[in-house]
This record gives C-alpha cells, structure tokens and sequence, in this order.
C-alpha cells in the first residue's frame, strides 16, 4: 500500500534524491535547494508543492507530482485556482500500478483547479493527456533578425530576408526599472505586478528586464525580455507578453534599434494561444524547418525544439509563454 500526501519541508532531501535517481541525475532541482524552493516553496502553508506517494512500509518515496500556481509569486491570485504541471515521476520498479493517476486525482481533489497546463511534454505523455480531456497545441516560434548582423553563431540563417521595417512615428520601446502600472490585459492565466515582480525581478539566477510598447503616453503591451549570451554572441527572447499586441503596429525599427544596442542576433517569442496574424503585424517571421532558431542553451543545443503543451481550461482563450511553468529556468 502507498500513502498520498502533500510534500512537508521535511521531505525535501527526499524529493532531491528521487528526482536526481529517478528522473534525471543531476538535474538542477535535484541539488540546487534556492531554486527549489522558489519555484515550489507555499511559504503560507509551510509546504512544497509537490505531492508524493510512499511504501507505508519504509516510508519510502515512490512517486511525486511537481505542480506550480500562479499564485506562486502572487497570493492574491489564489482565487484563481490557475496551475502549471512540473516534475511527475513514478518509480515503476517499485510503485504499484495506478499511482500516477491517484497522484494526478489527489491534486484535482485538493485543489480544484480552474485551469492546468503542462509544457514541454513528449508524445506519450501527450497521449495521457488527450485522455483525460486535455487540449493539445505546440509553441510557434517567432522571430526578427538584427538586419546589421552579416554573420549568425546562435541561429542558422542560410539566406537572410529583408524584414518590414516601417514603424508607427507614436509607438515607442522604453526599458522600465520597474513595472507599476499594468495595460488592459485579456490574457489568462491572469498575472499581476506582484506576480512579475517576484516571478522575474527576484528571480535567483536569471536577470529579466522589462519593455513597454507606448502608444503616445499609453501603454499597450509590457514585454519581458532576457538576453542570453552564447559563444561570443547572444540572442534576446521575450519570455512573457503583457497587455493586448492586436493594438500594436509593426515595430521593426524599435526592434532594430534594440538588437543593434545589444549587439544581439536575434529577438525570439515562444507563444501559444495568440493567433499568428498579430505576431506578423509586429515584424515578426515565424520559425520553420529552413533556418534553426535554438531553444535549449543550457548546454546550447543548436537545432530547432519543437514544445509541446496540453491544457485543460474553465476559460478561453488560454495563453502561455516560455516563461510560464518551469520551462524558463537554469539548467546548470
């Protein structure tokens, strides 16, 4: 027999070994304790956010379910009941069969999510998924290239195109210290200035940095952007998007004028949920098989990834980018 229970602060040396064990050895949560904890820390109820099962016998791990709320890195989005799936591992030599499931109908019960989604899935697990009601979608990958940039080591750029660069005179980019008013937002999983705040500012690794797109003295959009340096050259991705892009023109020259100060190859945007037509409006090209435009930096993989998510939602239309879950984190 196995017990289902919430993971306690006890059990976190325990959940270390096991996913350094039996998921991935090495693997970054499995002995990097800060990162952990910010990702999976409920500093209200004093617990991980992690279910597991156990051998009634020896107390032993055999299972876990890594899950993230957006009320994370905002508390008073609890009422949103809104959740990311992170690490869920069965230890199939020992755990008897069914616990998955158990773990997977526990979180629903104690929970009662409004909303989940699940990135970076393979096809099996994806297969799990649509079995349970689960909408099934992969990332589109978009891109702008630095048109000063003659020669490309992140990216495989075998003929280089002319991007639109026309740009509307009264849209600007302005780089923010901090974000303290937030435009009309429609996307949801709902987020919040706390939630930015702590989700990006206070990260313990990586560094983020903010951009408003102004119409006039209007804000439209709030884009967060990390800038990743690989071998001598470096790339800038928008990890999250902020206020409604429909209302946003091309802006291509911003973009140029942004990669050049950076001296980046490219601006990259992983998105799910926002129809393409307003990616293309913004300069935007989107990635295909004919050029390598690399998602996995941490060792730096240079070939195309293609991510795959499932969701099941109370609302429509769901949105998600790289940032959301756990897929924007360090891997060494």
């Amino acid at each position: 027999m196995a017990k289902i229970r919430i993971c306690t602060l006890s059990d976190i040396s325990k959940v270390q070994s096991f996913i350094d064990q039996k998921w991935r050895a090495g693997h970054i949560l499995s002995h990097n304790i800060e990162l952990l904890k910010w990702q999976h820390l409920d500093s209200v109820n004093n617990h991980l956010n992690y279910i597991v099962a156990e051998r009634e016998v020896d107390n032993q791990i055999i299972a876990i379910f890594g899950f993230i709320p957006t009320s994370q890195f905002d508390k008073s989005l609890l009422d949103e009941k809104d959740f990311w799936l992170a690490i869920w591992k069965i230890d199939t030599d020992i755990a008897p069969p069914g616990i998955g499931m158990l773990l997977y109908d526990f979180f629903v019960n104690t929970y009662q999510p409004k909303s989940i989604g699940a990135i970076g899935i393979n096809d099996k697990i994806a297969r799990l998924y649509k079995f349970l009601g689960y909408k099934p979608g992969a990332f589109n990958q978009y891109y702008y290239l630095n048109p000063k940039k003659e020669t490309f080591h992140i990216a495989r750029i075998e003929k280089i195109g002319k991007s639109e660069n026309k740009s509307i005179s009264n849209q600007t980019i302005k780089e923010l210290e901090a974000v303290t008013d937030l435009p009309p937002n429609s996307h949801r999983p709902l987020k919040t200035i706390e939630y930015l705040k702590n989700r990006y500012m206070l990260h313990p690794s990586y560094k983020y940095r903010y951009f408003a797109v102004n119409n006039d003295h209007t804000c439209l959009a709030i884009f967060v952007i990390r800038k990743i340096n690989i071998e001598g050259s470096s790339c800038l991705r928008i990890i999250d998007i902020l206020g409604s892009i429909e209302h946003i023109d091309n802006l291509g020259l911003h973009f140029n004028t942004l990669l050049q100060s950076e001296n980046s190859e490219y601006i990259d945007c992983l998105n799910g949920g926002i129809p393409e037509h307003y990616f293309y409006k913004l300069g935007f090209s989107k990635r295909d098989d004919k050029i390598i435009i690399p998602n996995y930096f941490e060792p730096f993989e240079k070939h195309n990834v293609d991510i795959k998510y499932a969701y099941k939602s109370s609302y429509e239309p769901y949105i998600i980018f790289k940032g959301d879950s756990d897929q924007d984190r360090p891997n060494i």
